[in-house]
């Protein structure tokens, strides 16, 4: 009997130690509580990148989204990455679900209808427009940072060398 409640014991004891370790991995918090990448809304971001002729990195996502959150996550967990999204292109949020209204090509749609607009066939998304508001390329699905730092470096290295 005694031996019995030590097994016990022990498998209580490796049950609380392994979700200890675990667990925080599964944890994703939402996007917006993070500070470190500046999303702007569409219309502001369109504005920005005309001015400093940056492009944009377009992220589309939805509340609902797990990859969405992940995306967040590795860019702000990505020293690099993070600079380069930083230093090189207007970040900018659409939801997918979103009724709020934005300017795209001189009409105004939701971003709803935006996503509809850009065919994005659900999220996540990340496209790459040039500052004028033409898409450049696309990126669907969760990727890993390289492969996401990877495409961002072509996007930007296609946009420095247009004529």
């Amino acid at each position: 009997m005694k031996r019995l409640l030590n097994l016990l014991n022990l498998l209580s004891l490796l049950t609380v130690v392994l979700l200890t370790v675990t667990l925080p991995s599964f944890a994703v918090s939402p996007p917006d509580a993070h500070q470190g990448l500046p999303w702007r809304r569409f219309d502001a971001g369109l504005n920005e990148a005309v001015k400093s002729q940056k492009v944009i990195l377009l992220q589309v996502y939805a509340d609902w989204c797990h990859e969405c959150h992940h995306i967040e996550m590795d860019i702000l967990g990505d020293v690099t990455l993070r600079r380069l999204v930083q230093d090189k292109f207007v970040p900018v949020r659409v939801n997918l679900q979103s009724q709020q209204s934005v300017k795209y090509q001189g009409e105004s749609m939701s971003e709803e209808q935006l996503t509809r607009r850009l065919r994005i066939p659900g999220p996540p998304v990340m496209l790459v427009l040039d500052p004028g508001g033409k898409q450049l390329g696309r990126l669907v699905g969760y990727r890993p940072p390289e492969q996401v730092q990877n495409f961002l470096s072509q996007m930007l290295n296609r946009y420095l060398q247009k004529p």
